[in-house]
């Protein structure tokens, strides 16, 4: 009967199918399939076709379900756990009928075991003896057993029957304390007794059967010929095979005459030596379980194991040796080690050339083929590196036809189950004569292009049978590696180039948590006097003033960021340090949050004040040594600041060119928030002593080139309230600060916004128009058939194209409007005050200015869009998905078009 035919195969699939969305084995209905197998005499039908069962599973579940390994353990699980219960089922329906008990191959030269009972059981039969004799729950009589007369009428001589019937007795002492354990639910103890048990069933029956046979030809035919599983009799003296069943000799291609010529080295890959100690262990019954490489008459390797147990025939001993294949078990192993090494090699490796190297020595140095080939087309160059030459043809006219070739330019993947049923001849011819009888080959794609194929022969006919997942793996593990290295190695450019600006500015950078330090860059190291390893045990704590504790645990807490605010930070020895930073909160790798902390060094500024208040002589000398700009005024008139200066130092001298100041707006430019701002600090400034105020990103009127830092603070000198003004040259730090956030929130290659900053301006406009019921718009689109500019012009191109894509529409949308860019050539706009028919009309718009744009190569494109508008029960991404939608209904109407949802 075949496994899709099997009665039980669609009671099991929903029974692994529930367990694998629960987590629950349903143990009463699989006792249930047990019990209706035992009684339609199915339990040895289905215990051969589980495995099979188990296979098709596996199969068809992972053709709808991505590969992993935890889904695989699971089911592996499942069908262990259904294996057990099914034969606990069948155990206790063997002691319930023991009329079928099943007999296997022992003569009446064992029977003396029988006296000789184990430690263990003598254990089991003493406490039988002393609890079920004193208050007995079962009574179980041996003489009304079927088994009691079974002996009786059988043919052994009366001295041994009398032995049979002392094991038989011992069997129900035992059998009535293995009721007492299934009535005390005490599953550990119970499968223990279930095989003594069942041990001594079979001595007794077979005991009985051997003096019924009538010829050794009998016995053969019932105790050999009758098995499915291939069985061997090999004499343990001069280890040759003395006889196999018609199994055996299917497994392994030879026929009766030619498998009983044989010795055991003959089929096992183990030497001669190697092999006699085994047996000598298998005889003296020191091991009877071995895992076994076996070859078969065609030369196949395949795995085997094995069962060995010493019998007695005609008054000779041999050894029994029941052989399983586990080939397929072994290779499903093998292919699963290889798909994870492969993840090893792809994380180890820098560059591409040294995970092929490695990918290719790792396939050949696996016995899971005679042959690997690897093939890479470079720059229109096609290599072949190769173990031999199985792939490799040198006459041009053939070469396409060989199979990594062919999948090459096929781009799917080839599987010869036979080389023989290539109708190609000469490549039958060739592939036949370097031993290559199966194969599979499957291409490898490099950002959607040719990039090579890879190639796996064996000399082993259909070796990859039922291979599909492990091929399918295979390509995506490669292909997922090449891109990982791509990545990695931009990435680490990126990082090195990021570390190289961080590390040779005058700003400190520090990146933290609550509770760790991650990084700090030379300044802020040197700043507070530590060595880098002492910086990385240390946390804020150590590091951070208490006062400014709080508020760092408040940003975290909130998940908010702190722009330009004075921090003391404790140096090594224990001393404040001046700073003033901006700390931003964002999340790593890992979906954790971090700070990142960037600021300058105020701890001069601080001194310098100190030094004011203290001597206007001391310092002025001071200030004109300073390499800031300084002055000293009074307010003449707040209204239009109005100033006259007392003071003024020769940097600020050369920064003004010498030039006479009036008011404010005399060297510095302000727009109308920052002179509202300074009009009311200097109005509390000559009101009382309110401290120090601080305005970064100030521009010199002089030189619109130059960005300031402006600090002023009050001083008392003969009882009229001045104010020390200090202008700090910050261009350099604040274009390196500029950078960071524009780096945190564009795209590099567009300068539109990023997918970060959308996110975080979409979620901001939909909470303000539903606050204000006020309208808002999400405008997605995404170039036409964007892949063959790519693979036409190549990438340089298509990059040129995004960036003319983002100039054009960023030309036609207002101010107000957010261009993002969403993924790869796919776009987005957020359109706040504008109703779907507006929309789309701006959508309309966009497309025929994208449709009229001639790029200079020649050729010009076309844009999808897809328009919907906010919702009052919309989310972020709810909005998002039905734009989506909208987009790729315009796409499948046959794009080119703008479609409203």
């Amino acid at each position: 009967m075949e496994t899709v035919n099997c009665v039980y195969k669609e009671d099991i699939n929903r029974l692994i199918n529930a367990y694998l969305e629960t987590g629950i084995i349903d143990e009463e209905a699989i006792r249930k399939i047990g019990y209706e197998a035992y009684d339609k005499t199915h339990i040895s039908y289905l215990k051969h076709t589980l495995e099979n069962i188990k296979n098709s599973f596996i199969k068809d579940y992972f053709k709808t379900h991505e590969f992993t390994e935890e889904d695989y353990d699971k089911i592996i699980f499942f069908f262990n756990a259904f294996e057990k219960i099914v034969a606990r089922v069948y155990a206790i329906r063997c002691v319930e009928d023991s009329e079928i008990l099943e007999s296997t191959l022992y003569s009446e030269d064992v029977l003396p075991e029988l006296l000789k009972s184990s430690a263990e059981f003598k254990d089991a039969i003493t406490k039988d003896y002393i609890e079920l004799n004193e208050n007995p729950s079962i009574i179980l009589d041996a003489k009304a057993c079927p088994v009691y007369e079974e002996i009786e009428k059988s043919y052994i001589k009366e001295d041994v029957k009398k032995d049979v019937h002392k094991a038989h007795e011992r069997l129900h002492y035992t059998a009535q304390y293995f009721y007492k354990l299934i009535k005390e639910k005490d599953i550990e103890n119970l499968y223990g007794i279930y095989w003594r048990m069942r041990y001594l069933n079979i001595l007794i029956v077979t005991a009985i059967a051997i003096y019924n046979l009538k010829s050794e030809r009998e016995f053969y035919k019932t105790f050999l010929e009758g098995h499915s599983i291939p069985i061997l009799l090999v004499d343990p003296d001069n280890y040759s095979i003395v006889n196999a069943n018609q199994a055996a000799l299917e497994f392994y291609g030879y026929t009766k005459e030619e498998i009983t010529s044989l010795k055991s080295w003959d089929i096992n890959t183990l030497n001669e030596d190697e092999l006699k100690e085994l047996i000598s262990k298998a005889k003296s019954k020191e091991i009877n379980r071995f895992r076994f490489k076996h070859k078969l008459k065609s030369g196949e390797i395949r795995d085997a194991e094995v069962y060995s147990s010493p019998v007695f025939l005609d008054g000779r001993e041999y050894l029994l040796s029941i052989v399983y294949d586990t080939t397929k078990e072994e290779r499903a192993k093998k292919f699963l080690e290889i798909l994870k090494e492969i993840e090893y090699i792809s994380n180890a490796s820098y560059t591409e050339e040294e995970f092929l190297e490695k990918l290719l020595r790792l396939l050949e140095k696996e016995d899971i083929s005679k042959d690997v080939c690897l093939m890479i087309n470079k720059e229109g160059k096609i290599t072949i590196n190769s173990s031999s030459s199985s792939c490799a043809q040198n006459e041009k006219d053939n070469e396409e036809n060989f199979p990594i070739f062919e999948a090459f330019y096929l781009e799917s993947p080839v599987y010869h189950k036979n080389v023989e049923d290539i109708e190609d001849e000469y490549v039958k011819e060739k592939l036949l004569e370097r031993g290559t009888i199966s194969s599979f080959t499957i291409p490898i794609l490099k950002d959607g292009k040719r990039y090579g194929a890879l190639c796996i022969c064996s000399n082993v006919k259909e070796y990859f049978e039922d291979c599909d997942l492990f091929i399918t793996q295979l390509k995506e593990r490669i292909e997922n590696a090449l891109k990982s290295i791509s990545i990695r190695r931009e990435l680490n450019y990126r990082n090195e180039l990021l570390k190289n600006i961080v590390e040779n500015t005058q700003i400190g950078v520090v990146v933290f948590d609550i509770d760790n330090i991650y990084y700090a860059n030379n300044y802020f190291v040197e700043l507070l006097g530590y060595e880098d390893k002492e910086i990385k045990q240390m946390s804020i704590f150590d590091v951070f003033s208490p006062i400014h504790i709080k508020y760092i645990i408040e940003a975290f807490t909130n998940k908010k960021s702190i722009l330009l605010q004075e921090f003391n930070l404790i140096n090594k020895n224990n001393r404040l340090v001046y700073v003033k930073g901006s700390l931003t909160i964002t999340k790593d790798l890992n979906d954790k949050y971090i700070a990142i902390f960037s600021f300058v060094d105020t701890t001069q500024e601080k001194q310098l004040r100190d030094i004011i208040a203290r001597e206007k002589r001391v310092l002025e000398g001071i200030l004109d040594k300073a390499n800031f700009g300084a002055f000293i005024f009074k307010v003449k008139n707040l209204e239009n600041l109005e100033i006259e200066l007392t003071y003024k130092n020769r940097y600020f001298d050369n920064m003004i060119k010498n030039q006479d100041i009036k008011t404010c707006e005399d060297f510095l430019i302000l727009d109308d928030e920052n002179k509202e701002l300074i009009k009311s600090y200097l109005k509390k400034m000559t009101v009382d002593d309110s401290g120090i105020f601080t305005m970064s990103d100030v521009i010199l009127k002089q030189d619109e080139n130059v960005v300031l830092k402006l600090s002023m603070n009050r001083v008392n000198q003969n009882n009229e309230t001045l104010i020390l003004c200090i202008l700090q040259d910050i261009t350099e730090e604040s274009k390196i600060i500029k950078y960071f956030e524009e780096l945190s929130t564009k795209d590099a290659l567009t300068e539109a916004c990023n997918r970060r900053c959308l996110e975080e301006k979409l979620e901001e406009y939909i909470t303000l128009a539903k606050r204000y019921n006020r309208p808002l718009s999400v405008i997605m689109f995404d170039i036409d058939f964007f892949k063959h500019i790519n693979d036409s012009y190549g990438h340089d191109i298509g990059d040129k194209v995004l960036k003319a894509l983002s100039s054009i529409v960023s030309s036609k949308i207002r101010a107000t409007d957010i261009l993002a860019r969403y993924g790869g050539e796919e776009f987005i706009i957020i359109a706040p005050e504008t109703t779907l028919e507006d929309a789309k009309a701006l959508a309309e718009k966009l497309r025929q200015e994208i449709e009229n744009f001639l790029f200079k190569e020649g050729f010009s494109i076309t844009c999808s869009f897809g328009v919907t508008s906010l919702n009052q029960d919309d989310t972020k991404e709810t909005i998002l998905k039905r734009v989506d939608e909208a987009l790729y209904k315009a796409k499948r109407e046959g794009r080119n078009r703008v479609v409203a949802l």
